[in-house]
């Protein structure tokens, strides 16, 4: 397999052939974003609660979730696009209130003119983590099942669907004359962790011979991936039948799959040409989004950030990263010295990892960092760990 990392820093555009032949239409414009992970104001006050929870997790910028929604569809408004694809994790832990408020953002997008369509992550249906946080407490809150999901998300794609997959929120929406975007839905109460039902593999296999024989332009769409992203993770991050659902891509000519999930920029393509595009999460930095373009028998896709609270989003990533680092190297025989400095070493490692920056990354093999890391922990594994970031290519 082949694999390689987007360049996150830089707007990234890949120009690909392999489009249905026909008459040139109008370019379709879809933005694309995952990871939203969004917490209704009404379920906190951003006390210490809200503190211990958000601040030592992954680098997310949760009280901020809705701004970078609100950012994300002014953006595609003031682009005229075709559509906005939310592939999963719409809420920070299922809240239903969280749904709520981000389907009101939704709404307004669709009456500007701009189609919202979302499917459901892991972080969404039938979490046990919905809470709310105020001073020093954490309550349970009432969570989403599937059905409120599909309640609350129809008007979101569902509705205006050419097809919808009775066992899961998957479906198919029409783009222009000749594109049908297939997204789907590995999240569902029977298998909230990942895995697509017989029943969804058997719908979207006489879909994409329809498709096939229509001459129609498939691009696929999922929250969990399809292919690694890292190969110490092979199986965590991926739909869990997700070799069922290659094989079918691999008969039926699919060659464009994107996902998020895995919180890293990303792009990999396998042996039978699917090339696949994990887009970073919304909230986490730097904090990113996409556009894929279609024009004549080209699909270009561009990765791009919102360019908010940069030095905060980096700061929020950063710190709970060093402090690991920072406990697990205090059984080592290193001065504090060296403890900073391969500490520091590891958290601008996985920034730029989780962002996609291929070149930075490169750069860092001759570091200081690096050369401790080698010499002083070697048997670790975030040595393992780096080293894999290190030989993606």
């Amino acid at each position: 397999m082949k694999k390689k990392i987007l360049g996150a820093l830089a707007l990234l555009g890949v120009a690909l052939l392999g489009l249905c032949p026909g008459s040139a239409e109008e370019p379709v414009r879809i933005f694309l974003a995952t990871d939203t992970h969004h917490l209704s104001p009404s379920l906190t006050d951003y006390g210490d609660m809200f503190h211990n929870v958000v601040y030592v997790n992954d680098g997310k910028l949760t009280e901020h979730s809705g701004e970078f929604v609100d950012a994300l569809l002014s953006r595609a408004q003031a682009a005229q696009a075709d559509a906005v694809v939310v592939t999963g994790d719409l809420t920070f832990n299922g809240e239903r209130d969280s749904l709520l408020d981000i389907a009101e953002k939704f709404k307004a997008s669709w009456e500007a003119g701009v189609p919202v369509i979302v499917l459901p992550g892991n972080h969404d249906i039938s979490s046990t983590l919905s809470r709310n946080y105020f001073g020093h407490q954490s309550r349970p809150v009432e969570n989403i099942s599937q059905a409120d999901f599909e309640l609350i998300c129809s008007g979101f794609g569902r509705d205006q669907a050419i097809a919808k997959d009775e066992a899961s929120f998957s479906l198919i929406y029409p783009v222009g004359d000749s594109i049908w975007l297939v997204l789907l839905d590995a999240n569902t109460d029977q298998a909230p962790t990942g895995t697509l039902p017989d029943a969804t593999l058997d719908w979207l296999a006489s879909w994409l011979r329809k498709a096939q024989d229509e001459g129609k332009t498939v691009l696929s769409f999922s929250h969990q991936n399809l292919l690694p992203v890292n190969a110490l993770y092979a199986d965590e991050f991926t739909i869990s039948n997700c070799d069922e659902v290659l094989r079918l891509y691999a008969q039926y000519g699919v060659r464009y799959h994107f996902s998020g999930h895995s919180h890293i920029q990303h792009e990999t393509q396998n042996e039978t040409g699917l090339t696949e595009y994990v887009t970073g999460p919304l909230c986490v930095t730097p904090l990113h989004y996409a556009v894929i373009t279609l024009e004549d028998q080209n699909v270009h896709y561009e990765a791009h950030t919102l360019d908010m609270y940069e030095q905060e989003a980096i700061d929020r990533f950063r710190a709970p990263m060093i402090l690991s680092m920072n406990n697990l190297l205090s059984s080592y025989a290193l001065t504090q010295e060296e403890r900073d400095i391969m500490s520091d070493f590891a958290a601008t490692l996985n920034q730029a990892y989780f962002a996609g920056d291929r070149a930075a990354i490169q750069a860092m093999k001759e570091s200081e960092g690096w050369a401790l890391w080698r010499a002083k922990a070697l048997g670790s594994f975030w040595y393992t760990y780096m080293w894999s970031i290190f030989e993606q290519d």
